[in-house]
């Protein structure tokens, strides 16, 4: 529900961390802006006042919305990130 806070998205990524990284911060720099490195970093959505943090451990990123000011829908949030990595 909208405002409620965003259950984490986890994401088994198949290649390099530090690759797949830099390739969804060059895709995503029209909608969201993504900072750090291959082991952790923040996200902010940029039409929308939603933040968040991600971790890398091995393979598996955990992404965590954790500023829902525009009570903007938490599967919309989790399906546009999710859609950033897939196949990554």
């Amino acid at each position: 529900m909208a405002g409620d806070k965003c259950a984490a998205i986890n994401i088994t990524l198949k290649g390099s961390p530090k690759t797949v990284l830099e390739e969804v911060k060059k895709a995503a720099k029209s909608d969201a802006e993504i900072t750090g490195d291959e082991n952790s970093g923040k996200i902010k959505v940029k039409k929308v006042d939603v933040t968040g943090t991600y971790s890398v451990k091995g393979q598996k990123l955990t992404i965590n919305m954790v500023d829902n000011t525009m009570w903007v829908d938490c599967k919309t949030i989790n399906e546009k990130l999710s859609a950033y990595f897939k196949g990554k």
